[in-house]
């Protein structure tokens, strides 16, 4: 019990001096784990989604974000023969997007749009998103972040009149929202 004391009060006097105020021209770096429920679900225990991000601050509340995620998915294409053929595969997406930051406190929400491509099998994939979230600072460095994402224009598949898909390299991209947390440090 008395360590819980001393951890939390280092804890609480860490954030309470700190402010999480970006400089500008500044870099930060983060990894985040995606929520499992949003990507393609194949079966329970399937591996998690996980990625990492590089963010530059042009000014104290504007920056811009490049993140890329590893996702595992379904994914079908044809042998020559013309017969479907499925298989699991990690796809990489990457997301390009331009945040705006709000205040300089400890919890520091944005709010941003961009966009997120995808190349699988070939075939380019490009969708709108917009994005917001929350920085929670434990010291002047080190944040949590909690990041939401919509997706727009989710990619229509190739189908034929009789309803067989007949364009190679379809895959199952998952919810058009996307959750995730993650851990960054400010340089």
């Amino acid at each position: 019990m008395r360590q819980l004391l001393v951890v939390g009060s280092l804890v609480l006097l860490l954030t309470a001096t700190t402010t999480f105020a970006q400089n500008a021209e500044s870099f930060r770096l983060s990894a985040f784990l995606v929520n499992p429920a949003d990507t393609p679900g194949l079966y329970p225990g399937s591996p998690r989604a996980y990625g990492g991000a590089i963010e530059y601050f042009a000014k104290s509340n504007l920056s811009w974000q490049m993140a890329v995620s590893s996702e595992q998915t379904l994914i079908t294409t044809f042998t020559a023969a013309g017969l479907p053929f499925s298989s699991l595969e990690r796809i990489h997406p990457v997301d390009g997007t331009a945040r705006f930051h709000f205040g300089s406190s400890l919890v520091r929400p944005f709010l941003g749009a961009g966009v997120r491509y995808i190349r699988v099998a070939g075939h380019d994939n490009w969708r709108p998103e917009l994005a917001g979230g929350l920085t929670f600072a434990i010291t002047p460095h080190l944040g949590i972040d909690l990041d939401a994402r919509a997706l727009f224009n989710r990619r229509k598949l190739d189908v034929q009149p009789t309803g067989i898909r007949v364009h190679d390299g379809d895959f199952e991209e998952g919810s058009s929202r996307r959750l995730s947390v993650g851990l960054g440090w400010r340089f």
